[in-house]
């Protein structure tokens, strides 16, 4: 129910303003994430899915944390760390 009251939000905005939220579509795909990793049955057979659900739910993570304003200038000095330790 939540995830749909999320996607009707999507669909009034998008009508409203004509555009996409992007932060909001990526914390509409994380809601819909967690509940399949909290619906799902794992058994011993099911690793390429938890792993699979891993990586989607870090790559939704990073997407989400990316749209969020800095504050601080924190995330540029995360990145020029990243990079100086990437590249050295």
């Amino acid at each position: 129910m939540l995830i749909a009251i999320e996607i009707l939000l999507n669909i009034v905005i998008f009508w409203d303003k004509n555009m996409f939220q992007v932060k909001l579509v990526v914390a509409t795909a994380l809601t819909a994430v967690a509940r399949k990793v909290i619906v799902t049955e794992y058994t011993v057979d099911s690793a390429p899915l938890i792993y699979t659900l891993a990586a989607i739910c870090f790559a939704l993570g990073t997407t989400y944390w990316l749209c969020i304003p800095a504050r601080g200038g924190r995330r540029h000095r995360f990145f020029f760390y990243l990079k100086y330790f990437l590249l050295n």
